[in-house]
């Protein structure tokens, strides 16, 4: 027997509910012993049905939450691969976009050093040409200067000595004829004046005629000399002053094809 009987004796409780045997006018008695004995009853069924139920609720529980687990790790596990999957795409991309723009900046860079080089060059070099072209430009428009001046020069000494001997020949022609003229006169007044009054008159007449003749002979000789003289020296200044022209346009021409 217990000693120690709790807070509520329930062993001695127990023991005399256990123990009551109700009689035969004892319909309380009989039945509190059968309800209770039926609630044991209903109780141990109920509780063997609720073990039976906990267990397999556990077991359904258990294979619902193994199953909830493996989906979760299944859905985890593929979330994971799938953010991996794209996490590294993503970085790839990044790496690729960055190592791209890093290769056309560099190549940017190349191009435009290679561009400023080649035009600082260029125009170093055109700056050259150019002086070059402008100093033997200038030196060949001074040669072809220098050649037209004494080409001319030597033109209008040429123009000027043709003119004097010209215009030489010219008065010693008219001085030679002058003479021969006067002294046709004076040998025509010489006969003239031995003859009568009337040959006098017609000696006269004839050398006054004569005399005509011959200012007008000698001015229309003297203009045919000069209309002669002077188409001479225009025909030849135009010829001249032509071939002058070639020349100096050959020497410019010549200049030029050495220029370049």
């Amino acid at each position: 027997m217990s000693i120690d009987k709790g807070m509520f004796n329930y062993q001695d409780v127990m023991s005399k509910f256990y123990n009551y045997e109700p009689g035969a006018d004892d319909s309380e008695g009989r039945s509190i012993k059968n309800s209770f004995m039926s609630n044991m009853v209903q109780s141990g069924y109920d509780a063997s049905l609720a073990k039976d139920m906990a267990f397999t609720q556990s077991g359904i529980a258990k294979g619902n939450m193994t199953q909830a687990a493996d989906l979760e790790l299944r859905n985890k596990a593929a979330l994971m691969n799938d953010e991996f999957n794209k996490g590294t795409l993503n970085m790839g991309a990044q790496f690729e976009f960055q190592n791209r723009f890093a290769e056309d900046q560099n190549v940017r860079d190349i191009t435009k050093d290679t561009t400023g080089s080649a035009v600082n060059f260029e125009l170093g070099n055109k700056a050259a040409e150019n002086e070059s072209i402008r100093q033997t430009t200038q030196g060949s428009t001074e040669r072809a200067d220098k050649f037209e001046y004494a080409n001319q020069g030597n033109e209008n000494k040429t123009i000027t000595d043709i003119t004097k001997d010209s215009f030489n020949q010219g008065a010693n022609f008219d001085y030679m004829d002058k003479l021969a003229d006067n002294q046709n006169i004076r040998d025509m007044a010489k006969i003239g004046f031995t003859g009568d009054e009337n040959r006098k008159n017609l000696a006269a007449t004839g050398t006054q005629n004569r005399l005509d003749y011959v200012v007008q002979g000698e001015q229309q000789r003297y203009g045919i000399m000069q209309q002669g003289d002077e188409g001479r020296r225009t025909q030849n200044n135009a010829d001249r002053l032509e071939a002058g022209k070639e020349n100096r346009q050959a020497a410019r021409s010549r200049a030029t094809a050495r220029a370049f």
